[in-house]
């Protein structure tokens, strides 16, 4: 508070205010918490992965706390990671899973928020019925077994390209790849050929490779890849040779099994250490942060030495669609430039949280003229009281100074000093409400211009 010389209270003078916001993110602890060591590690290192962009990390964490100790709220992050990792069916299994089990423990916010992700994960599940012929055969989608309990109602899958894998003793197996499209049942019928006794001894080797242009050899034999049909081989031992510049070259012995498909995958690492004009320095700008790069499906800093030749590059981030190219990569150095292109949910969520933002910024904005104008009124209506203090003081000076001695002169100082501190307190509750008003107003300006972007 500044005063005259006399003491007096001077008039206020306007306070400018810096408004400073802090985001934070949000994580459920409360299972940890409730779970044993083994689980609290699990979920502890899932939360940090979610933060730094590992989900599919994240989701093998979120797996190995349920397990352990299975709470319902881990479903929930469960959740988010499989529909970052884009597995709608395994998210909206574990967010139903999760409004099923926590029950009337979930809040009304919280429930509304998981069914409408539900909702959403929804538009991107189609289901598939499975007609496969003989019955009792082992299936397998994706490389997973299914249960034949489950072929008779269709089956939920993600909107795309699977693979189908059917074998039966006795039958030839098949790989079948189907579309899955949404909007519809899609029916899939896959019905085994017998064996002639001539193929009795007969297998077949599927061999894939994420490095593109690598050479491949089967019994010192040059096979073409990439080949999408496994081959026909005779049941028994072979050799698979793998090569390409700039990787260690693989060599790998594999049993065929007569009647049955046999995999196996190059698996080629790149050599530890590249002459410069073997190896490109790659960098790859994204758009986004906090993006999974991965090249040839293995995963990559942004920045990294690869062997020439061509490569697939993929970023992922959640909110975003995936990006890929394939680059040939030449000696010296080398930018991609991945411009991510947001989902159409990511943009809706985008424009509810700037419609939020612009709602909570023009009620702080329309709170904080009220509370400035209030700041206002008390010092006007207090410059008044201080004139009037003015008048009453320079009236008892004058007095002092012409001696004129009365009975009441103690109570006027008395007085004047009491509406002294009164004319204080009110000044202090003017810059008060002024300062909260401005710090408002201020806030709702810079959300606005946030929300804007």
């Amino acid at each position: 508070m500044v005063t005259d010389s006399r003491g007096a209270p001077c008039p206020l003078r306007r306070v400018g205010i810096a408004v400073s916001l802090a985001f934070a993110l949000w994580t459920n602890t409360s299972a940890a918490e409730e779970a044993s060591l083994g689980a609290r590690e699990h979920f502890a290192r899932g939360v940090e992965l979610m933060r730094s962009g590992e989900f599919d990390r994240a989701a093998e964490e979120f797996e190995g706390a349920y397990q352990v100790s299975p709470h319902y709220s881990v479903l929930y992050n469960l959740g988010q990671a499989y529909a970052a990792i884009g597995k709608p069916v395994e998210a909206a299994r574990a967010f139903s899973r999760y409004l099923e089990l926590g029950a009337s423990a979930v809040g009304p916010a919280r429930r509304a928020e998981v069914e409408d992700s539900i909702r959403r994960l929804n538009q991107r599940i189609t289901r598939v019925l499975l007609n496969i012929e003989p019955r009792g055969a082992d299936v397998f989608l994706d490389g997973r077994a299914l249960d034949p309990t489950s072929l008779s109602a269709p089956i939920q899958l993600t909107t795309g390209t699977h693979h189908l894998q059917v074998t039966h003793t006795g039958y030839m197996p098949a790989v079948q790849p189907f579309e899955a499209p949404l909007g519809r049942t899609e029916s899939v019928s896959v019905k085994l050929a017998p064996i002639a006794p001539v193929a009795a001894a007969v297998g077949q080797l599927s061999l894939t490779c994420a490095v593109p242009a690598t050479s491949v050899w089967l019994d010192q034999n040059a096979l073409p890849l990439p080949r999408s049909e496994p081959l026909l081989v005779t049941g028994g031992r072979h050799t698979v040779d793998w090569n390409r510049e700039g990787y260690v070259a693989k060599r790998a012995t594999v049993d065929v099994v007569p009647l049955q498909l046999t995999h196996i995958d190059c698996g080629l690492v790149p050599l530890a250490t590249l002459s410069r004009d073997r190896a490109t320095d790659l960098s790859v700008v994204v758009s986004e942060p906090k993006a999974r790069i991965a090249i040839d499906g293995t995963r990559i800093p942004a920045a990294t030495r690869i062997p020439i030749g061509p490569h697939v590059i993929e970023v992922q981030r959640q909110g975003f669609e995936n990006w890929n190219a394939t680059i040939v990569a030449r000696p010296g150095q080398q930018t991609v430039n991945a411009d991510l292109k947001p989902t159409v949910e990511h943009l809706q969520d985008e424009r509810e949280a700037a419609r939020s933002r612009r709602t909570w910024a023009y009620a702080s904005g329309g709170v904080g003229a009220g509370v400035l104008g209030a700041g206002i009124v008390v010092y006007l209506l207090n410059g008044q009281s201080f004139r009037h203090w003015s008048t009453d003081r320079d009236a008892f000076n004058a007095d002092l100074e012409a001696q004129h001695w009365s009975p009441t002169l103690a109570q006027r100082s008395n007085d004047l000093q009491s509406r002294a501190a009164s004319i204080r307190t009110h000044d202090d509750i003017a810059l008060g409400l002024s300062a909260v008003g401005s710090a408002l107003i201020t806030y709702a300006i810079v959300t606005l211009l946030d929300a804007k972007h």
